[in-house]
């Protein structure tokens, strides 16, 4: 995974409440948004965040809703631990991903099915952690041939190159 840079302060005099503030969007925010107050978060949406609903499917069929964060410079997509215990996914394998401040974290994988409202495709996914937040990172986006447009802040088709 990528990783950026991030500072960590409080919004605006709020007291006691504290999120990574973006500098750059090629980062890793497993719990950035964890302890915003709705009026930080309302702040964030204003400044390039993006969000999309989606649908995990697990191999059994159990389905889920997620409301992901895009991050284009996460390389897999994040599934809280509620969200793919609740589908029934089960381990493959597990990754080292380094978080923006250099820290090095384990995640085990997995695979599921996403549903997006641009279309759906198996993927892989990172199982998170207590209080890790959910990411939709490249290899998703790449495999839905989708590209995040910095300006409009939505997901739109990929321009694809047969070269």
């Amino acid at each position: 995974m990528s990783c950026g840079s991030y500072k960590q302060g409080g919004f605006g005099g709020e007291q006691g409440t504290h999120a990574l503030e973006l500098i750059s969007y090629n980062f890793v925010p497993f719990r950035f948004l964890a302890t915003c107050t709705r009026d930080a978060e309302k702040r964030w949406s204003k400044m390039g965040v993006v969000y999309v609903e989606g649908t995990v499917t697990g191999p059994t069929g159990k389905q889920a809703t997620v409301n992901f964060l895009v991050d284009s410079g996460a390389m897999y997509t994040l599934l809280p631990r509620k969200v793919w215990r609740a589908i029934g996914l089960k381990p493959m394998d597990s990754i080292k991903c380094f978080l923006a401040d250099g820290t090095g974290v384990e995640r085990k994988v997995s695979e599921c099915r996403i549903s997006l409202p641009q279309g759906q495709r198996s993927t892989p996914v990172l199982l998170g952690e207590k209080d890790d937040e959910a990411l939709l990172g490249a290899v998703t986006l790449e495999e839905l041939r989708l590209v995040l447009n910095p300006f409009t802040r939505q997901l739109q088709p990929m321009r694809m190159m047969l070269a």
